[in-house]
């Protein structure tokens, strides 16, 4: 099954679509330009599709020009959730050197994590960010 969404035709995976109540939901979460919620009709039963709005970083140089619309797993959203954790921490605070979780390090591609804070400069934790974003982004 699919439906058009902005243009782009969203494909569902049967084995995603689970009952909850007398519900249909879908486990994943479409990263788009909307944090409302879609509703299709799937074997005579509505399904809830949850979204999640696309924010542009301030700290990325990377262009974000578009949101690229795609499905987020579990992992994919803890990903996505942790990059905009270290926008947050960068924005806040004005050091050159920023601690960075091991969490935040891996999901940064960080040479030889530390398993504790870590402190980086700026300059190089907003380079990483900017690689770290391109997947969500066209």
């Amino acid at each position: 099954m699919y439906f058009v969404y902005e243009g782009q035709e969203i494909h569902l995976e049967p084995n995603k679509i689970q009952q909850f109540g007398n519900d249909l939901v879908y486990a994943d979460i479409l990263l788009c330009n909307t944090n409302e919620l879609i509703v299709r009709k799937y074997k005579g039963q509505e399904i809830s599709i949850s979204t999640k709005k696309f924010t542009p970083f301030f700290n990325a140089t990377f262009p974000q020009m578009n949101v690229q619309i795609q499905w987020l797993n579990i992992q994919k959203t803890a990903d996505l959730n942790t990059l905009i954790d270290i926008d947050n921490s960068l924005v806040n605070n004005k050091n050159d050197k920023i601690p960075l979780t091991l969490a935040q390090q891996k999901v940064l591609n960080v040479k030889n994590p530390k398993t504790f804070d870590s402190r980086y400069e700026r300059e190089i934790i907003i380079k990483n960010l900017s690689k770290a974003i391109q997947v969500f982004v066209k």
